[in-house]
This record gives structure tokens, sequence and C-alpha cells, in this order.
């Protein structure tokens, strides 16, 4: 990820709840214009591996729904493969 990127989440940080909902919703809007192929099962997996180990940081801080995340990844019918649990 390049400066500007990193500089347009600082900012999309910055911004109050409702101006990030209206920022995220463009985003998703123009994104599903563009054209992109899907992502191969591997990325996913990747993806996911690193929402959970964002999961498990904070519930270690004391405010996690990490089962509830898990649960829903293992019972969503995604491709099985080894994800660590």
């Amino acid at each position: 990820m390049g400066d500007a990127a990193r500089h347009l989440l600082q900012s999309f940080e910055a911004l109050s709840e409702a101006e990030r909902r209206e920022v995220l919703e463009e985003l998703l809007r123009r994104a599903a214009e563009l054209p992109y192929s899907f992502p191969s099962d591997d990325e996913l997996v990747r993806a996911a591996d690193q929402v959970f180990q964002e999961l498990d940081r904070r519930e270690a801080k004391g405010g996690g729904r990490r089962f509830a995340a898990r649960f829903i990844w293992l019972t969503s019918g995604w491709p099985r493969r080894s994800v660590r649990v």
C-alpha cells in the first residue's frame, strides 16, 4: 500500500461515523462498476485469516466475538481449506 492510500485511510478514520458510512457506500458502488476478477480461494482464506487475527487481538483486549465470526466462516459454504481455528 502506498503513501496516498495510507493517507486516504487515515483521513477516512478521522471522519464521523455517518460520513464513513457515506464514503463506504460510495466506494462500494464504484467498486461494483470496476472490471475485476474474483479473488482466488487462497486469497479469500488469507483475508479471512487476517480478520480472525484481528478478532483475536480484540478479544485479547476484552471485547471479542471470535466464536461467532469463526462459526459463520466455517458454516458459510466457502471451500474447506486448512484454516487456523
